[in-house]
């Protein structure tokens, strides 16, 4: 990527704040009222685009449900916040690991002290908990090619290829299955960090949907109600707003805050920073 190709640093604006409470369906519902009538004064006939957290994003879609004629999916596009769940993707990866060594195994490998590694388990700071999971995803991926070198390396005749005994050794392994089963959930928040620090709209919607089973799986039900209606509003948001799913593939659906490649963030940590 050039320089010339990096989008210019977002205009960020705060309204002024409001003292009740925002999860009630009355707040709600003025915050998009007010959100497309100042879409319509800034820029008249865009489509409005408002991100909201799971359990505001919830309520969002009910009253879109509720009042199509006002608030309908054909007038305002919903987008769940991306950090808020890449913070439940961290919980679920905490939950799978829990009591198997980690926090133990990261102390003594001096990634983390004792209790920032066990603070991660329950990702009560997301930027270190990242760090922590990537760290765990290469060192689980070198050992599992030292595995396979060395098995290569023993075996007479042609071995087996890498995808083949991988197969093989989840069968035979009830450890190397579990140790899988975290890299590949590892893997797929790299791929959901990577589609939003590039802005690749295609990716983003993939990881979510590969995503939805693993929140029924590890017991998140809001999570699992909800990321499916999401993925579905951005599948089909090439026939419903088609304007701001060319927007969204230019990788608009996330927020440039600097002049640094790979350094696009989602709305809602935006305007949490």
């Amino acid at each position: 990527m050039s320089d010339e190709s990096l989008k210019p640093p977002a205009v960020i604006g705060v309204l002024p704040l409001f003292p009740e409470k925002a999860a009630s369906a009355s707040m709600i519902k003025h915050a998009m009222n007010l959100t497309m009538q100042l879409t319509q004064f800034l820029n008249p006939g865009q489509t409005s685009v408002l991100g909201a957290d799971q359990p505001i994003y919830a309520i969002a879609k009910q009253l879109q449900w509720t009042f199509p004629d006002v608030l309908g999916e054909d007038k305002l596009v919903l987008m769940l916040g991306a950090l808020h769940t890449e913070d439940k993707i961290h919980q679920i990866i905490g939950k799978l690991i829990r009591d198997s060594g980690w926090a133990t195994a990261l102390s003594q490998a001096q990634v983390l002290t004792s209790g920032r590694a066990q603070s991660a388990l329950d990702e009560h700071h997301i930027k270190r908990t990242r760090y922590a999971h990537q760290v765990s995803l290469m060192s689980l991926h070198l050992l599992k090619k030292r595995a396979y070198s060395a098995y290569c390396s023993e075996v007479l005749e042609a071995p087996q290829s890498q995808e083949n005994w991988d197969e093989l050794k989840r069968t035979e392994s009830p450890q190397f299955k579990y140790l899988s089963t975290i890299m590949e959930l590892e893997l797929l928040l790299c791929r959901f960090i990577r589609s939003l620090r590039e802005g690749d709209f295609l990716l983003y919607v993939q990881v979510c949907d590969e995503l939805c089973p693993w929140f029924h799986v590890m017991d998140h039900t809001h999570y699992a109600r909800w990321l499916p209606v999401h993925v579905r509003d951005m599948v089909q948001l090439a026939e419903s707003h088609p304007d701001v799913h060319a927007e969204f593939l230019k990788g608009n659906f996330v927020v440039q805050r600097s002049t640094h490649r790979f350094s696009l963030i989602g709305k809602d940590q935006s305007h949490e920073q």
